[in-house]
């Protein structure tokens, strides 16, 4: 059950951080090309490790909840 909570912990850290990331992809996308290129950013990088982090986000969160259900039923199928 301990490492059921922490995948659950961990796909909404990560959820969070996804959306932070995009959110940072929409801001750079409103820069001007030379800000971009002065700042060392790339509105495409955040796009691809926002869209990547939701991935596995949802990925984990959906073992997680797969984890937590199995566990469940098998608790009160013993009972």
């Amino acid at each position: 059950m301990f490492f059921t909570k922490c995948a659950m912990v961990i796909a909404v850290l990560g959820l969070l951080g996804a959306v932070g990331q995009i959110y940072l992809g929409f801001q750079y996308v409103h820069m001007d090309m030379q800000q971009q290129v002065a700042a060392g950013v790339s509105s495409a990088k955040h796009f691809d490790r926002g869209s990547n982090m939701l991935l596995f986000s949802f990925a984990l969160g959906t073992l997680a909840e797969i984890s937590f259900n199995t566990r469940n039923s098998v608790s009160k199928d013993a009972s």
